[in-house]
């Protein structure tokens, strides 16, 4: 037995010492950490080149819309009347671009990845085509693109393949070059003569439409990721007017239908990467609602604005002057008083301003953690007002007309007698409202404005320093522009002549209200030093404009065929009446504050903002100058017609800016 104790005994002991050996001189097992997992949260700038494909297609509308400042392309009267509208050729263009873009990304537990990205490039494209209608070259450059756009993108690790969609611009420059010699004004006093490669007319436009894109992403490091992207940018087709270049050339309008396509590669820099972190330490912004705020929780704001809009556009000319013979559009002894320049007539001008409008804004916000915040605020302005009065002495002097282009003939007392020439052939003419020494009478016109608008935001604070923080909006917003256009003429016979004893008055009215209703992303900057401050605010909403014209006419006359009817000069019954359609909008703003803290709740600020729309109807911009004459004051009931005057329905863009005073304060 203890033979057999010792030699267990031994054998334990071996063992032991062997283990010993074992765990001495053996080193420990290293551990090693998982793969890191690539995080997409968070604020990025970049850059991109690549190449762009642009298709612009041209065409010449042939109908009394084109264009308001010139005689009908087409008229009843004219033999050969073609209506349709005629292709003036498609011209394409590839070429280089170069640009930047800045976006926020924020990835949720389950690797999708939500975004928003906003972009603008630099482009080489240009396109010509030589038209098959005209001896002319079309032209069209693109100088630079952007988008903004929301992200939509899944991720495994370091790779995300996203797709994006949203707003587009384009600023392009269209231009019509002669291709030709030959001289216009051949009968005036200083005849010009055109010669192949001048400008004969043209036009800057920014274009907005929408854009489809995809890509994919690679994180190279957490800072740094590199990409590839396809973009397929929309724009429609867009009448526009190409305004004179070459003196005695009358402006024309082209319906241009325009798309681009992009292929891009880029990079990007992420300024607060989370890539190497754990999800916990990423922003924890919707993990905390409710949560108690260490900061001011309610914040209000009150601003005294003074702005400036853009003005009523004067397409037309409106109020004339000359002898007793003159006023028409196609004399130099016509000088244009008001409304839009025609030559050979002299004078004009093609805006009605408004004064400075004064108005106020409010600001309501709330935090409901250190990182999210809801707000709601408000603008509103004064009417705005742009008033234009003449009116003769009591003998007539000086002549006033109203100019038109007469689409019909017709005779002063009746029909035109069939192989008698009409005393008033179809052609530029006038409507008189004083001629010296048989009438004497005024115009009134009054251009009025209204602007206002709201909007309701949510705030996402995503980064913050002892000096600066930047947050996110997204929200919605509503503005309201309503105008009103009124032509007032009052006209008397004078005493001794054929007209004794008449007198009447016509009353044109053009109004039209732009509702904008829209999505709205932006990004607000913040930073102190001291008791100083600023602020920055930068947003751009996307949505349809609803765009509403009401046009109506009437006048009253004593002694004339017919005492009253529902027809002013350019408000009749072939365009009275409301319509309304909805459009692609887009409306940008940009805001600039700076603050100086009165007390540790109470700002004093001072600032600088600018809005815009993309796209809004106008009053002015809704008249047409071809009409029938013979149905002013009745003067020819049967000279009728269904074609005269058009519905336009033209559009345009607007702005607003100005400076701002106000309080902020946060309790």
């Amino acid at each position: 037995m203890k033979r057999i104790l010792a030699v267990a005994l031994g054998l334990v002991a071996t063992a032991g010492s062997a283990f010993a050996a074992d765990v001495l001189t053996k080193a420990p097992p290293v551990y090693k950490a998982p793969p890191a997992v690539a995080r997409w949260t968070g604020l990025y700038i970049g850059g991109h080149v690549g190449g762009a494909w642009a298709g612009n297609d041209w065409s010449f509308p042939s109908d009394s819309l084109n264009s308001v400042v010139q005689e009908p392309i087409c008229s009843s009267a004219s033999p050969g009347c073609v209506t349709s509208s005629m292709s003036s050729g498609s011209n394409t263009a590839a070429g280089w671009l170069l640009g930047g873009q800045i976006g926020y990304n924020y990835q949720l537990k389950n690797n999708w990845v939500l975004g928003i990205e906003g972009d603008t490039s630099w482009s080489s494209l240009k396109g010509s085509n030589k038209d098959p209608s005209f001896s002319t070259i079309n032209q069209t450059q693109t100088d630079f693109i952007g988008t903004l756009a929301g992200r939509v993108g899944y991720a495994w690790d370091r790779l995300l393949v996203y797709g994006k969609g949203g707003g587009a611009w384009a600023n392009n420059k269209y231009s019509v070059i002669a291709n030709s010699t030959f001289t216009v004004g051949t009968g005036l006093a200083s005849p010009v003569t055109v010669y192949p490669g001048m400008l004969e007319d043209g036009a800057t436009v920014n274009r907005f439409g929408y854009m489809l894109g995809a890509g994919i992403e690679y994180a190279l490091t957490p800072q740094w990721s590199i990409k590839a992207e396809y973009q397929y940018l929309n724009f429609g087709t867009q009448r526009t007017t190409l305004q004179t270049a070459t003196a005695v050339v009358s402006p024309f309008d082209e319906d241009i239908k325009q798309t681009i396509q992009v292929a891009e590669v880029g990079f990007n820099y992420r300024l607060d990467p989370t890539g190497q972190a754990t999800w916990a330490a990423s922003h924890p912004i919707f993990d905390q609602i409710g949560q108690a705020s260490n900061t001011p929780r309610f914040y209000a704001g009150a601003d005294y604005l003074l702005w400036w809009v853009k003005g009523a556009p004067l397409s037309v000319p409106l109020v004339t002057t000359g002898s007793t013979t003159d006023g028409i559009l196609n004399s130099s002894q016509t000088t244009i008083l008001y409304g839009a320049s025609y030559s050979p007539a002299t004078g004009g001008n093609d805006t009605q301003n408004f004064s400075a409008l004064s108005g106020t804004r409010l600001r309501f916000g709330y935090w409901l953690n250190n990182y999210v915040a809801v707000e709601a605020s408000g603008f509103v302005l004064q009417q705005g007002n742009g008033n234009y009065y003449i009116s003769s002495d009591s003998s007539g002097t000086p002549s006033l007309n109203i100019p038109l282009y007469n689409a019909l003939p017709y005779h002063p007392e009746g029909h035109c007698v069939p192989g008698q020439a009409c005393p008033t052939p179809a052609g530029e003419d006038r409507t008189p409202v004083s001629d010296p020494g048989n009438l004497y009478g005024s115009i009134a016109i009054t251009n009025s404005l209204n602007l206002w608008g709201l909007n309701a935001n949510g705030v996402v604070n995503f980064m913050r320093t002892p000096n600066w923080d930047v947050s996110a909006l997204a929200g919605v917003r509503y503005l309201n522009l309503s105008e009103n256009f009124n032509l007032w003429t009052d006209l008397a016979g004078i005493s001794g002549t054929q007209f004794a004893g008449q007198s009447g008055y016509t009353d044109d009215d053009f109004n039209t209200r732009n509702q904008f209703y829209g999505g709205l992303l932006g990004l607000r900057a913040h930073g102190t030093y001291g008791r100083f401050s600023v602020e920055t605010t930068e947003t751009v909403a996307l949505g349809v404009n609803h765009e509403e014209i009401n046009i109506y006419g009437y006048y009253r006359a004593v002694n004339f065929s017919t005492t009253s009817g529902n027809y002013g000069i350019f408000a009749t019954p072939q365009n009275s009446g409301i319509t309304s359609s909805n459009k692609f909008a887009i409306v940008p703003e940009a805001q600039i504050k700076l603050g100086y803290d009165i007390t540790p709740s109470l700002t004093l600020t001072v600032g600088y903002d600018f809005l815009y729309m993309s796209n809004v109807v106008r009053p002015t911009d809704q008249i047409d100058r071809n009409l029938i004459k013979g149905q002013f004051f009745q003067e020819d009931p049967g000279s009728t017609s269904t074609s005269y005057p058009q519905r336009l329905d033209k559009t345009t863009d607007f702005y607003a800016q100005g400076v701002s005073v106000g309080l902020s304060a946060r309790f």
